[in-house]
């Protein structure tokens, strides 16, 4: 959860800052931040993590109890309400879409992204959003 945000904005976790270790949640170790940036920006390319841990809001909240409150839908990708945390998840695909093509663990993401509706409306949405929280 806690990589999740940094994912849809496409950080280059090689450049620290808030989500590499300065700053953070009281309590979580500078190791555990960038333990986070690792796995769930990929930010070692392969060499330790097979795969970066992304996920969107469907797989957030089968997994989890972060969506009751939220006034976003976990599943819907375009529109008012569609959710963050998805539609970063489908832009980090889109924008590594050739590595994650290229590896048999995420080649099943990359490939979804032919299936997808309202990919170019999603990208957009997320290009006009950045970095701010919704």
């Amino acid at each position: 959860m806690t990589g999740e945000g940094p994912n849809g904005a496409g950080p280059d976790a090689r450049c620290g800052g808030e989500a590499g270790g300065q700053g953070g949640a009281p309590g979580v170790s500078s190791i555990s931040r960038w333990n986070v940036v690792g796995m769930s920006q990929y930010a070692d390319g392969g060499r330790i993590t097979t795969k970066p841990y992304a996920a969107g809001g469907a797989y957030l909240h089968r997994t989890g109890d972060h969506c009751g409150p939220c006034r976003y839908r976990p599943t819907g990708r375009i529109g008012e309400r569609a959710c963050p945390f998805t539609t970063g998840h489908w832009a980090f695909v889109h924008r590594h879409r050739d590595v994650l093509a290229a590896n048999h663990r995420t080649a099943r993401a990359a490939a979804g992204l032919d299936r997808l509706s309202g990919l170019p409306e999603l990208l957009a949405a997320e290009r006009d959003r950045g970095a701010d929280p919704p």
